[in-house]
């Protein structure tokens, strides 16, 4: 047996057994479903093909076309079982069992009560949309939120002008033309399917409201955006296993974009889930929580919703709240009308960062028009929905960060939420920040505080390289500074520490084919560089 997989196994067991990282049985784990990522496409294909070849009784998906995790299924295939079957391979990251989520919203029994979204003003919406309203970038790009649910009212009026369009998928003609697995995915996708008819739901449609529905058109709201393109992953919450795949799709269309230069996919610069599993660690579900890095390295920070229930996640553990990825926000509800925490919301100083508007909101929640809508499903959008924003923003480094510099621009992005919150009483020692979301602050904040420093002049041969690359160090970098390389993937797969030498010899023989980063960091100093590996 591979010693690595031994002992990721035993650990497993262990879990299972122990503690407050038990992996949970009962309704919440999907029934013979498992998932298992690896460490590089040559092992996961290995794996694959022995497993359709020994046993046909089990169904082995993978979760995207260059996605590192599988699915596998069998009807009375039990969590020992596949723990046996994983036992003798090579290169895995990580296993887990499949479970359902549940969706975090709180519907009050108010009829339908007014649209002066008071939430919008205390977060400085209308000040903020001073410097933009969203949309576009200085370079003409798309932005793009990705919104993972259950379903959307697509054809709302104040939703249908902002939807996301694949220009590469030609509409109606039952052909996957641009070959990521999903058929007339041109609006979004549908998981279940496989095809680009997007499910009809109330709760995804108000998410999408709050992050864009269109402003400025005489009709009943506005979204934090009033310009966006909004991209329909429907289906994604009904299990993990289909929201990895989202999570996968996503990815995607943000790394063809990053790979052409901005010519082909899409410019995704935020995800939303407003759905979740109580209970939960980490340690339960280490493929789902290893998703924000995978993310987080093409440019997307993803917005999470905390639980529903008055309760302390570090103790009672939840998911997405405790996953720890410098990628993520999680979002507690405050009250739209009150600016004070909801009641009924999830709290915890390690894992939720923030607050925004949640209980007392309204959204497009139907077919033709607007409702209430709550909860933490209401407040994370606000959230999703000002990652957006920044990005339109005019004059700033960020405008060509996000081309150049994809995963600094999104740090920065997210340093410029969690500087500059507005403190309330009621978040203050149960939240990271202590705060709720400020648009305005946030631009402002971003302007003056947030710059990315970076600078490409290092240099780095032979490019492409087989064995040993050679890199000589930029002039004013200090010692103890810190020499990363990440794979196309975002996964880390060598760091160092580099005290004062002028030049490094890295050995990349073992390396896949591919394309790599380097990233230098050291002081308030960053730099970045890219090698191909032949």
């Amino acid at each position: 047996m591979n010693i690595q997989v031994f002992w990721l196994i035993m650990g497993l067991m262990f879990l299972c057994s122990h503690g407050k990282a038990q992996v949970l049985e009962g309704t919440l784990s999907f029934p013979g479903r498992y998932l298992v990522q690896f460490d590089n496409q040559r092992n996961l294909q290995e794996f694959h093909a022995n497993v359709s070849r020994s046993n046909d009784s089990y169904r082995v998906e993978k979760c995207g076309p260059n996605s590192s995790v599988l699915i596998v299924e069998g009807k009375d295939l039990t969590w020992e079982e596949f723990l046996k079957l994983v036992s003798n391979t090579n290169g895995i990251v990580a296993v887990q069992k499949d479970y359902y989520l549940e969706e975090r919203v709180k519907i009050p029994n108010d009829p339908l009560f007014n649209s002066s979204q008071r939430g919008l003003q205390w977060i400085k919406a209308p000040e903020a949309w001073e410097y933009t309203t969203g949309g576009v970038t200085t370079h003409g790009h798309d932005i793009v939120v990705a919104v993972l649910d259950k379903g959307f009212f697509i054809n709302n009026p104040e939703l249908k002008d902002n939807l996301f369009v694949n220009a590469a998928e030609i509409p109606n003609n039952g052909i996957d033309d641009d070959q990521n697995g999903y058929i007339d995915d041109v609006n979004g996708v549908n998981l279940a399917t496989g095809s680009g008819i997007i499910e009809k739901a109330s709760h995804g449609s108000g998410v999408m409201g709050i992050i864009g529905a269109k402003g400025n058109n005489s009709l009943g709201i506005s979204g934090v955006n009033w310009n966006i393109k909004l991209l329909s992953v429907s289906n994604a919450v009904s299990s993990v296993s289909l929201l990895i795949k989202g999570y996968e799709y996503v990815k995607e269309l943000r790394r063809k974009f990053n790979e052409s230069g901005g010519q082909e996919g899409a410019l995704v610069v935020a995800s939303n889930l407003s759905a979740g599993v109580r209970n939960q660690w980490p340690s339960d579900q280490p493929i789902w929580c290893n998703m924000y890095d995978s993310l987080g390295k093409y440019g997307i920070i993803s917005a999470g919703a905390s639980a529903n229930d008055n309760v302390d996640v570090d103790v009672v553990g939840d998911l997405p709240s405790t996953c720890e990825s410098e990628y993520l926000i999680v979002v507690t509800n405050v009250v739209s009308t009150t600016d004070v925490k909801y009641s009924a919301a999830g709290y915890g100083s390690k894992s939720v960062d923030l607050g925004a508007p949640g209980e007392g909101s309204v959204s497009t929640v139907d077919e033709t028009g607007i409702g209430s809508f709550g909860g933490t499903s209401c407040a994370t959008p606000h959230v999703a929905g000002a990652i957006a924003l920044m990005y339109s923003v005019p004059n700033i480094g960020l405008q060509d960060d996000y081309i150049n510099y994809p995963i600094e621009a999104a740090r920065s992005v997210r340093n410029a939420i969690l500087d500059n919150v507005d403190i309330l009483p009621s978040l203050q020692g149960i939240t990271k920040t202590g705060g709720r979301l400020n648009l305005l602050k946030m631009i402002e904040g971003y302007k003056s505080d947030s710059q990315v420093v970076k600078n490409l002049n290092f240099k780095l041969y032979p490019n492409p390289v087989r064995d040993l690359i050679e890199i000589e160090m930029p002039e004013n970098i200090l010692e103890n500074a810190q020499l990363e390389i990440f794979n196309i993937n975002g996964m880390k797969v060598f760091s160092k520490s580099i005290n004062g030498k002028s030049k490094e010899l890295i050995n990349v023989s073992q390396f896949e084919a591919g394309c790599y980063i380097i990233r230098i960091k050291g002081g308030n100093s960053l730099y970045v560089n890219k090698f191909s590996k032949l």
